[in-house]
């Protein structure tokens, strides 16, 4: 019998970056920090930097992705990004009114 290994705790972000304190919510929105900023304005997040996020979509919407991909200009990933980055600075400005 043998042991299983196991594998490192992953750290929540608040962990990794223990400098971050982040505000009370205040109803649905979230409240600015106190040191003027948003977390995604103070991390040093920048535009120069793709990071990766898999989506897992029913099988139906997969396909009818691959379609739109091969009848339009752009990939898969471009479409993706491109209506979700909208629909995320939408939701944003809905959520910090």
């Amino acid at each position: 019998m043998s042991k299983k290994k196991n594998k490192p705790r992953m750290k929540k972000v608040a962990e990794c970056v223990s400098a971050v304190k982040y505000a009370p919510k205040k109803g649905n929105c979230v409240a600015k920090q106190e040191s003027g900023g948003f977390p995604w304005e103070s991390l040093g997040a920048r535009n120069d930097v793709l990071k990766s996020f898999n989506l897992r979509f029913p099988e139906p919407y997969l396909i009818k992705l691959r379609y739109i991909a091969e009848h339009t200009p752009n990939s898969m990933n471009k479409f993706c990004v491109t209506v979700l980055t909208r629909a995320i600075d939408e939701k944003i400005k809905a959520l910090t009114k």
